[in-house]
């Protein structure tokens, strides 16, 4: 095992604080750079965890990184009291026993377990194993009375993309019971094309709601094969499901709606006219750029407004940015933030002054999308007033400069960014490190220099988040030195090791 590697695991096994969601998130990053090597430390790690959710944790962890070796031990948490680790124990049990006639046999006793969550994964699991035990399991609970079985037995469905129950799975999208029909939706996903056919199937002749949820399901999956189907359901005179139908179209890529949807940019539906604008955007009709400036014109909802200079910004070109400037003057944030947004994405360089005072707005979010519509215009000077609003600002505003740092592609980015990681606020925290996880392949020289040359004072976990999710992997003896060399107190678990 590497020196890097032992640090790493051994700092994660000694975190013995008493904040459980340290230890959690200290084990999501080990969960992405461990190997085999890691095994005993893991093992050790479980034995001493109190915590119920971080020893789940560990479990699944181990699953995916141990050996056959330890599926004795493994075998012995399908008793656990706790469900998760039931569960948990079952899907390492998974990816550790493959053709174990031992483990298979204790597997399909878990079909009788009292948890839902514990049944549909060692139904997952069993058929992933090439064994169909669990199948007779998977259609009786599929069509029992128990909805919270159900659901488990649904995304089961899902997980294994099984087809003989697809259909069962797409008639529950008309449920009443919204985690019923909302599991049905997520599990349709996971089949991806395969589903598109039997949901066009089941349109023909369903009612709502179950024709909202097959239209909606069919829109995610974005497939064109849907289109004649919604454009016949666009021209049914069913409003209840046309802002349904018309966004599904836009995912589907169906331009041959653009001449029936138009009309509804005058209907008194607020929402159906915010939809007719998405879908136009979406569609990319530029051509559309004149009709939606004089609706404009007359449009007294800010949420329309909003939406429709979005789809300007997306349709429109550098002579249509005059019309758009007075609306970065507007009194509702959302058409204020979106009007700058607009005019950042048609690039006319004319407007960088304005913009600028602009970064010295209230609202985080307006700041954000000057900062990022500035840097869009390549003007580094944006980076140095950002870095001044971390300092100022309240925790929001942070927030937002911290974001727009993550979508901000300039040289220097990477300055304010680590500066954000040790901001007071713990959202400001993450989302740097979120901003920091974007520019690691481009700027990554620049991003080691900037840790190597910072003076540190992250505790264990920040350390771990940093090496973790950065996959700095390689740099961690020298961020340990540099720890070792901090004016600010280290945390009792690093002077161990430094």
């Amino acid at each position: 095992m590497s020196e890097t590697f032992e640090i790493f695991c051994e700092l994660i096994t000694n975190l013995r604080g008493d904040n459980r969601r340290m230890r959690s998130e200290a084990m999501d990053a080990i969960a992405k750079i461990a190997d085999p090597s890691c095994t005993n430390l893991l093992l050790d790690a479980l034995k001493a965890e109190q915590d119920p959710r971080v020893r789940a944790s560990l479990l699944k962890v181990l699953g995916r990184i141990g050996s056959s070796r330890i599926m004795d031990y493994i075998l012995e948490f399908l008793l656990s009291p706790d469900p998760r680790m039931r569960s948990n124990a079952v899907e390492s049990l998974g990816e550790l026993g493959k053709s174990n006639t031992e483990v298979l046999a204790s597997l399909r006793g878990m079909l009788d377990d009292a948890d839902n969550r514990v049944v549909g994964t060692t139904i997952r699991v069993l058929y992933d194993l090439g064994d169909e035990t669990g199948i007779q399991c998977l259609r009786e609970l599929l069509r029992g009375d128990d909805n919270s079985r159900r659901c488990s037995a649904i995304w089961a469905v899902g997980a294994m993309r099984y087809h003989p129950e697809l259909d069962t799975v797409i008639r529950y999208l008309g449920s009443p019971v919204y985690r019923v029909h909302s599991i049905a939706s997520r599990a349709i996903q996971m089949f991806g094309a395969d589903a598109v056919e039997p949901l066009l199937k089941s349109l023909e002749g369903a009612r709502s709601p179950h024709r909202v949820f097959i239209i909606i399901a069919l829109g995610r999956l974005g497939d064109r094969r849907a289109v004649p189907s919604l454009l016949r359901a666009l021209h049914d005179g069913e409003f209840s499901v046309r802002s349904w139908v018309i966004e599904a179209l836009a995912r589907c890529h169906g331009t041959q709606a653009l001449g029936a949807i138009r009309g509804d940019l005058d209907s008194k539906d607020s929402d159906l006219r915010i939809e007719v604008l998405k879908a136009l955007k979406t569609l990319q009709s530029s051509e559309d750029v004149e009709r939606i400036f004089e609706h404009l014109d007359h449009e007294s909802d800010p949420r329309v407004i909003a939406a429709g200079i979005a789809t300007l910004g997306e349709i429109g070109s550098t002579e249509h940015a005059p019309r758009l400037e007075p609306y970065t003057a507007h009194h509702d944030v959302r058409v204020r933030a979106n009007s700058i947004e607009a005019l950042g994405l048609l690039g006319d360089r004319a407007i960088l002054e304005q913009l600028f005072g602009h970064l010295e707005d209230t609202e985080g979010r307006v700041v954000a999308n000057t900062a990022i519509a500035i840097a869009g215009l390549q003007q580094k000077g944006v980076l140095e007033i950002l870095q001044a609003r971390l300092r100022t600002g309240d925790e929001r505003l942070r927030l937002s400069v911290a974001y727009a740092l993550g979508e901000i592609s300039l040289e220097g980015v990477i300055r304010p960014l680590v500066d954000a990681i040790f901001d007071e606020s713990m959202r400001v925290r993450r989302m740097a490190l979120a901003g920091l996880l974007k520019h690691k392949d481009r700027f990554r020289s620049e991003l080691i220099d900037r840790l190597e040359t910072t003076p540190m004072g992250l505790n264990e976990v920040e350390l771990v988040k940093l090496v973790g999710e950065l996959e700095l992997s390689g740099s961690l003896e020298q961020l340990v030195g540099i720890l070792r060399d901090a004016p600010s107190p280290l945390p009792v678990q690093l002077k161990y090791y430094v």
